[in-house]
């Protein structure tokens, strides 16, 4: 059971952000398997990035970077259009754990 619930949590928190993100800036390629593509790759970077980079700072602005180009390859959209969508992921991931902690708390 704790197994499904982390799989939906990825799937809710990680997938589906993208997929909501490429198709509002009419990126490429809309679909799951893409924006589940691109969700691992955006793990994996952030996890590099953690073992690395020492600085939050300097680690928050080499993945937002590194993390627009993979969007930008792995979507089939422009630059600009990556960062937007990094920018609604965050937005949504943000709003979404918000919600959560605050249902928690009451």
């Amino acid at each position: 059971m704790f197994l499904v619930i982390v799989i939906a949590a990825v799937v809710l928190l990680g997938v589906l952000p993208i997929m909501l993100g490429a198709r509002i800036v009419k990126a490429k390629n809309t679909g799951f398997n893409t924006a589940f593509l691109a969700a691992v790759c955006l793990g994996i970077l952030s996890f590099a990035l953690d073992s690395f980079v020492s600085n939050p700072i300097l680690s928050a602005a080499i993945s937002t970077a590194l993390g627009t180009i993979l969007l930008t390859l792995i979507l089939g959209t422009s630059l600009w259009r990556g960062f937007a969508v990094s920018l609604i992921v965050a937005a949504v991931q943000i709003g979404a754990i918000t919600v959560m902690a605050h249902l928690v708390a009451t």
